[in-house]
Protein backbone atom coordinates (compact mmCIF):
# COMPACT_ATOMS: atom_id res chain seq x y z
CA UNK A 1 0.00 0.00 0.00
CA UNK A 2 1.30 3.49 -1.09
CA UNK A 3 1.66 6.41 1.44
CA UNK A 4 -0.47 8.01 -0.54
CA UNK A 5 -3.16 6.00 0.23
CA UNK A 6 -1.84 5.47 4.36
CA UNK A 7 -2.49 9.21 4.55
CA UNK A 8 -6.17 8.48 2.86
CA UNK A 9 -6.54 6.17 5.38
CA UNK A 10 -5.44 8.15 8.34
CA UNK A 11 -7.85 11.06 7.42
CA UNK A 12 -10.57 8.67 8.20
CA UNK A 13 -10.20 8.10 12.02
CA UNK A 14 -12.35 10.46 14.07
CA UNK A 15 -10.83 10.83 17.75
CA UNK A 16 -13.33 12.09 19.87
CA UNK A 17 -10.63 13.14 22.12
CA UNK A 18 -10.37 16.08 19.76
CA UNK A 19 -13.61 16.62 19.43
CA UNK A 20 -15.58 19.82 21.15
CA UNK A 21 -18.10 19.35 23.52
CA UNK A 22 -20.67 21.09 21.34
CA UNK A 23 -20.59 19.20 18.56
CA UNK A 24 -24.33 17.64 18.54
CA UNK A 25 -23.38 16.19 14.50
CA UNK A 26 -20.16 13.44 15.68
CA UNK A 27 -22.16 12.26 18.71
CA UNK A 28 -25.40 11.55 17.59
CA UNK A 29 -23.37 9.65 15.24
CA UNK A 30 -22.05 7.58 17.58
CA UNK A 31 -25.54 7.54 19.25
CA UNK A 32 -26.95 5.98 16.14
CA UNK A 33 -24.14 3.96 15.44
CA UNK A 34 -23.31 5.77 12.26
CA UNK A 35 -19.54 5.47 13.50
CA UNK A 36 -17.32 2.39 13.91
CA UNK A 37 -15.32 2.07 17.00
CA UNK A 38 -11.89 1.15 16.86
CA UNK A 39 -10.24 2.26 20.12
CA UNK A 40 -12.07 4.00 23.82
CA UNK A 41 -12.01 6.97 21.36
CA UNK A 42 -11.06 6.46 17.72
CA UNK A 43 -13.97 5.80 15.55
CA UNK A 44 -14.73 5.47 11.66
CA UNK A 45 -17.72 6.07 9.37
CA UNK A 46 -19.26 2.46 9.42
CA UNK A 47 -20.24 2.97 5.72
CA UNK A 48 -16.71 3.79 5.10
CA UNK A 49 -15.58 1.51 6.76
CA UNK A 50 -17.24 -1.51 5.10
CA UNK A 51 -15.78 -0.77 1.69
CA UNK A 52 -12.27 -0.65 2.88
CA UNK A 53 -10.20 -4.06 2.01
CA UNK A 54 -9.84 -6.22 4.67
CA UNK A 55 -5.74 -4.92 4.71
CA UNK A 56 -6.85 -1.60 4.96
CA UNK A 57 -8.99 -2.23 7.89
CA UNK A 58 -6.45 -3.98 9.67
CA UNK A 59 -3.45 -1.06 8.83
CA UNK A 60 -6.75 1.40 9.65
CA UNK A 61 -7.06 -0.55 13.64
CA UNK A 62 -3.57 -0.71 14.19
CA UNK A 63 -2.75 3.21 13.37
CA UNK A 64 -6.40 3.79 15.84
CA UNK A 65 -4.26 1.78 18.03
CA UNK A 66 -0.89 3.28 18.13
CA UNK A 67 -3.18 6.81 18.68
CA UNK A 68 -4.97 5.79 21.40
CA UNK A 69 -1.87 4.37 23.72
CA UNK A 70 0.44 7.12 23.26
CA UNK A 71 3.39 4.68 24.75
CA UNK A 72 2.69 1.71 23.15
CA UNK A 73 4.48 0.49 20.54
CA UNK A 74 3.03 -1.73 17.61
CA UNK A 75 4.79 -5.00 17.38
CA UNK A 76 4.93 -8.14 15.59
CA UNK A 77 2.01 -8.41 12.89
CA UNK A 78 0.48 -5.34 13.82
CA UNK A 79 4.25 -3.50 13.52
CA UNK A 80 3.95 -4.82 9.84
CA UNK A 81 0.75 -3.61 9.02
CA UNK A 82 2.33 -0.36 9.25
CA UNK A 83 6.02 -0.73 7.82
CA UNK A 84 5.15 -3.11 4.94
CA UNK A 85 6.33 -6.42 5.93
CA UNK A 86 4.66 -8.87 4.30
CA UNK A 87 2.15 -11.23 5.79
CA UNK A 88 0.36 -14.93 5.14
CA UNK A 89 -3.09 -13.59 5.73
CA UNK A 90 -4.34 -17.07 7.97
CA UNK A 91 -5.09 -15.54 11.49
CA UNK A 92 -7.84 -13.65 12.75
CA UNK A 93 -5.59 -10.75 13.92
CA UNK A 94 -5.55 -8.73 17.48
CA UNK A 95 -3.26 -5.33 17.53
CA UNK A 96 -0.71 -6.06 19.40
CA UNK A 97 1.55 -3.55 21.51
CA UNK A 98 4.39 -3.41 23.80
CA UNK A 99 5.99 -0.99 26.89
CA UNK A 100 9.82 -0.67 25.59
CA UNK A 101 10.61 -2.08 29.06
CA UNK A 102 8.32 -5.54 28.47
CA UNK A 103 6.03 -5.42 31.37
CA UNK A 104 2.19 -5.01 30.40
CA UNK A 105 0.07 -2.07 32.28
CA UNK A 106 -2.42 -3.21 35.00
CA UNK A 107 -5.54 -4.66 33.58
CA UNK A 108 -7.69 -1.53 34.75
CA UNK A 109 -5.16 0.43 32.48
CA UNK A 110 -5.72 -1.67 29.13
CA UNK A 111 -7.89 -0.98 27.02
CA UNK A 112 -10.86 -2.48 24.23
CA UNK A 113 -8.78 -3.01 20.42
CA UNK A 114 -5.72 -4.17 21.46
CA UNK A 115 -3.56 -6.37 23.39
CA UNK A 116 -0.39 -5.71 24.98
CA UNK A 117 2.74 -8.36 24.99
CA UNK A 118 5.71 -8.88 27.11
CA UNK A 119 8.47 -8.12 25.01
CA UNK A 120 11.53 -5.96 25.82
CA UNK A 121 12.46 -2.77 22.77
CA UNK A 122 15.26 -1.09 22.49
CA UNK A 123 15.72 2.26 21.72
CA UNK A 124 17.17 1.39 18.30
CA UNK A 125 13.94 -1.14 17.80
CA UNK A 126 11.59 1.73 17.65
CA UNK A 127 10.30 3.89 14.87
CA UNK A 128 8.00 6.66 15.38
CA UNK A 129 6.01 8.23 12.12
CA UNK A 130 3.51 11.34 13.62
CA UNK A 131 1.29 9.57 16.18
CA UNK A 132 1.79 5.96 15.14
CA UNK A 133 5.23 4.12 16.97
CA UNK A 134 6.23 0.99 15.66
CA UNK A 135 8.95 -1.62 15.58
CA UNK A 136 11.44 -0.82 12.60
CA UNK A 137 10.96 -3.88 9.80
CA UNK A 138 13.87 -5.45 10.96
CA UNK A 139 12.33 -6.36 14.30
CA UNK A 140 9.32 -6.91 13.34
CA UNK A 141 9.98 -9.47 10.77
CA UNK A 142 12.23 -11.51 13.44
CA UNK A 143 8.47 -10.81 15.89
CA UNK A 144 6.74 -12.23 13.14
CA UNK A 145 9.04 -15.27 12.58
CA UNK A 146 9.36 -15.53 15.79
CA UNK A 147 5.21 -15.49 16.68
CA UNK A 148 4.27 -17.45 13.50
CA UNK A 149 5.68 -21.03 11.73
CA UNK A 150 8.56 -21.21 9.44
CA UNK A 151 6.57 -19.94 6.33
CA UNK A 152 5.45 -17.03 8.04
CA UNK A 153 9.56 -15.93 8.78
CA UNK A 154 10.54 -16.64 5.21
CA UNK A 155 7.69 -14.94 3.82
CA UNK A 156 8.44 -11.59 6.21
CA UNK A 157 12.31 -11.81 5.76
CA UNK A 158 12.04 -12.06 1.96
CA UNK A 159 9.90 -8.32 2.17
CA UNK A 160 12.77 -7.26 3.33
CA UNK A 161 15.07 -8.82 0.66
CA UNK A 162 12.89 -8.30 -2.53
CA UNK A 163 14.72 -6.38 -5.37
CA UNK A 164 17.49 -5.74 -3.37
CA UNK A 165 20.90 -7.11 -5.22
CA UNK A 166 22.94 -9.73 -3.23
CA UNK A 167 25.31 -7.25 -2.12
CA UNK A 168 22.32 -5.47 -0.29
CA UNK A 169 21.35 -8.65 0.68
CA UNK A 170 23.90 -9.93 2.77
CA UNK A 171 24.15 -6.44 4.57
CA UNK A 172 20.14 -6.82 5.15
CA UNK A 173 20.55 -10.17 6.41
CA UNK A 174 23.78 -9.22 8.31
CA UNK A 175 21.71 -6.41 10.26
CA UNK A 176 19.12 -8.87 11.21
CA UNK A 177 21.34 -11.57 12.63
CA UNK A 178 23.07 -9.39 14.81
CA UNK A 179 19.22 -7.94 15.98
CA UNK A 180 18.93 -11.77 16.94
CA UNK A 181 22.02 -12.36 18.61
CA UNK A 182 20.69 -9.74 20.61
CA UNK A 183 17.73 -11.63 21.01
CA UNK A 184 19.32 -14.91 21.51
CA UNK A 185 17.30 -16.30 24.88
CA UNK A 186 14.32 -14.82 23.69
CA UNK A 187 11.47 -17.69 22.61
CA UNK A 188 11.14 -18.84 18.64
CA UNK A 189 14.15 -16.85 18.01
CA UNK A 190 15.94 -20.42 16.58
CA UNK A 191 12.65 -20.69 14.64
CA UNK A 192 13.38 -17.19 13.13
CA UNK A 193 17.46 -17.80 12.26
CA UNK A 194 15.79 -20.64 10.19
CA UNK A 195 13.39 -18.45 8.11
CA UNK A 196 16.16 -15.85 7.50
CA UNK A 197 18.54 -18.48 6.12
CA UNK A 198 15.87 -19.73 3.78
CA UNK A 199 15.07 -16.73 2.83
CA UNK A 200 16.03 -14.87 -1.03
CA UNK A 201 15.53 -11.79 -2.57
CA UNK A 202 13.97 -13.31 -5.56
CA UNK A 203 10.40 -13.13 -4.64
CA UNK A 204 8.52 -10.09 -5.71
CA UNK A 205 5.03 -10.88 -3.76
CA UNK A 206 4.05 -12.85 -0.78
CA UNK A 207 2.08 -14.81 -2.51
CA UNK A 208 5.10 -16.19 -4.76
CA UNK A 209 6.96 -16.83 -1.86
CA UNK A 210 4.13 -18.62 -0.42
CA UNK A 211 3.89 -20.72 -3.45
CA UNK A 212 7.41 -21.57 -4.15
CA UNK A 213 7.26 -22.82 -0.48
CA UNK A 214 4.38 -24.85 -0.99
CA UNK A 215 5.54 -26.41 -4.07
CA UNK A 216 9.51 -27.03 -2.36
CA UNK A 217 7.93 -28.55 0.78
CA UNK A 218 6.17 -30.53 -1.93
CA UNK A 219 9.45 -32.02 -3.48
CA UNK A 220 9.32 -30.73 -6.72
CA UNK A 221 12.33 -28.09 -7.92
CA UNK A 222 11.11 -24.69 -7.93
CA UNK A 223 13.29 -21.48 -9.19
CA UNK A 224 11.82 -18.14 -8.23
CA UNK A 225 12.19 -14.78 -11.26
CA UNK A 226 13.54 -16.77 -13.95
CA UNK A 227 14.50 -14.89 -16.96
CA UNK A 228 13.67 -16.47 -20.78
CA UNK A 229 14.13 -14.80 -23.63
CA UNK A 230 13.12 -11.19 -22.79
CA UNK A 231 10.82 -12.33 -20.22
CA UNK A 232 10.84 -12.81 -16.17
CA UNK A 233 8.58 -15.27 -14.92
CA UNK A 234 7.10 -15.49 -11.27
CA UNK A 235 8.14 -19.14 -10.63
CA UNK A 236 9.86 -22.12 -12.93
CA UNK A 237 8.59 -25.60 -11.35
CA UNK A 238 10.87 -28.57 -12.46
CA UNK A 239 12.39 -28.42 -16.04
CA UNK A 240 9.53 -25.95 -18.04
CA UNK A 241 6.14 -25.51 -16.20
CA UNK A 242 6.22 -22.01 -15.94
CA UNK A 243 3.94 -20.88 -12.78
CA UNK A 244 2.52 -16.68 -12.60
CA UNK A 245 1.08 -15.63 -9.87
CA UNK A 246 -2.12 -12.92 -10.39
CA UNK A 247 -3.08 -10.50 -8.22
CA UNK A 248 -5.93 -7.58 -7.55
CA UNK A 249 -2.87 -5.01 -8.43
CA UNK A 250 -1.78 -6.68 -11.90
CA UNK A 251 -5.67 -7.40 -13.26
CA UNK A 252 -7.10 -3.90 -12.54
CA UNK A 253 -4.64 -1.81 -13.23
CA UNK A 254 -5.48 -2.28 -17.45
CA UNK A 255 -7.35 -5.75 -17.62
CA UNK A 256 -7.64 -5.46 -21.59
CA UNK A 257 -3.76 -4.88 -22.25
CA UNK A 258 -2.63 -7.03 -19.31
CA UNK A 259 -4.71 -10.12 -20.99
CA UNK A 260 -3.34 -9.11 -24.74
CA UNK A 261 -0.13 -9.10 -23.42
CA UNK A 262 -0.55 -12.47 -21.41
CA UNK A 263 -1.91 -13.79 -24.57
CA UNK A 264 1.37 -12.78 -26.84
CA UNK A 265 4.03 -13.44 -23.59
CA UNK A 266 2.52 -17.05 -23.52
CA UNK A 267 2.06 -18.71 -27.17
CA UNK A 268 5.61 -17.29 -27.29
CA UNK A 269 6.73 -19.62 -24.03
CA UNK A 270 4.83 -22.39 -25.30
CA UNK A 271 6.80 -22.46 -28.81
CA UNK A 272 9.60 -22.54 -26.41
CA UNK A 273 8.55 -25.82 -24.81
CA UNK A 274 7.07 -24.55 -21.77
CA UNK A 275 4.01 -24.93 -20.37
CA UNK A 276 1.95 -21.76 -18.17
CA UNK A 277 0.01 -22.47 -15.02
CA UNK A 278 -1.82 -19.11 -13.79
CA UNK A 279 -2.78 -19.08 -10.07
CA UNK A 280 -4.63 -15.86 -8.36
CA UNK A 281 -4.12 -15.06 -5.55
CA UNK A 282 -7.33 -15.70 -3.67
CA UNK A 283 -6.42 -19.27 -4.69
CA UNK A 284 -4.38 -19.54 -2.36
CA UNK A 285 -5.91 -18.25 0.14
CA UNK A 286 -9.17 -20.69 -0.70
CA UNK A 287 -6.98 -24.04 -0.91
CA UNK A 288 -3.24 -24.31 -1.03
CA UNK A 289 -3.94 -28.06 -1.41
CA UNK A 290 -5.93 -27.52 -4.77
CA UNK A 291 -3.01 -25.06 -5.74
CA UNK A 292 -0.75 -28.02 -5.58
CA UNK A 293 -3.28 -30.62 -7.44
CA UNK A 294 -3.23 -27.98 -10.23
CA UNK A 295 0.51 -27.60 -10.45
CA UNK A 296 1.11 -32.06 -10.32
CA UNK A 297 -2.10 -32.10 -12.73
CA UNK A 298 0.33 -29.62 -15.03
CA UNK A 299 3.13 -30.78 -14.82
CA UNK A 300 2.22 -34.37 -16.07
CA UNK A 301 0.87 -32.41 -19.39
CA UNK A 302 4.22 -30.08 -19.43
CA UNK A 303 6.64 -32.74 -19.78
CA UNK A 304 4.96 -33.48 -23.88
CA UNK A 305 6.40 -30.10 -24.63
CA UNK A 306 10.52 -31.23 -23.84
CA UNK A 307 12.86 -30.01 -24.81
CA UNK A 308 13.02 -26.52 -24.36
CA UNK A 309 14.63 -24.28 -26.81
CA UNK A 310 15.02 -21.47 -25.12
CA UNK A 311 16.93 -22.47 -21.76
CA UNK A 312 15.89 -20.45 -18.74
CA UNK A 313 18.62 -18.13 -16.72
CA UNK A 314 19.03 -16.31 -13.61
CA UNK A 315 17.47 -13.03 -12.79
CA UNK A 316 19.62 -11.12 -10.76
CA UNK A 317 18.24 -8.02 -9.38
CA UNK A 318 19.43 -4.62 -10.05
CA UNK A 319 16.72 -2.87 -8.07
CA UNK A 320 17.15 -0.85 -5.45
CA UNK A 321 14.68 -2.50 -2.66
CA UNK A 322 12.18 -0.87 -0.14
CA UNK A 323 14.46 0.99 2.77
CA UNK A 324 11.51 3.63 3.87
CA UNK A 325 11.81 2.29 7.10
CA UNK A 326 15.23 0.60 7.81
CA UNK A 327 17.38 2.02 9.88
CA UNK A 328 19.19 4.83 8.67
CA UNK A 329 22.44 3.28 9.90
CA UNK A 330 21.69 0.60 7.64
CA UNK A 331 20.28 2.28 4.71
CA UNK A 332 23.68 4.61 4.76
CA UNK A 333 25.90 0.87 4.48
CA UNK A 334 23.34 -0.10 1.58
CA UNK A 335 24.77 0.25 -2.46
CA UNK A 336 21.35 1.86 -3.68
CA UNK A 337 21.05 2.86 -7.46
CA UNK A 338 21.06 6.84 -7.55
CA UNK A 339 17.92 8.59 -8.26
Amino acid sequence: MDSDRKNELVELLVDIRRVASSDDTTFTQINNGELEQLTKSIYVNRKTWLTLRRYEQEFLRCCAVSTQAKKAVLVSRSAARVCDVWLVSKYEEVVEVALKHGKPPGLGEQDIGYQYKRTVLADSDIMVRGNLRFTNPIRTAIDVARDGDLLDGIVAFESLLSRHNSFNTEIIKGECRAVMRRMQRTRGIGRAREALEKATNLSESPYETRTRILIETAGLRCRAQVLIGKYRVDLLVEENLIVEIDGRIKLNTNPDQVYKDQVVREDWLREQGYSVLRVHTRDLDLSEADVLRRIREKLKTAKNLLPVLEPPRVAESNFGGRTSFFPQRLIDDLHLPGP
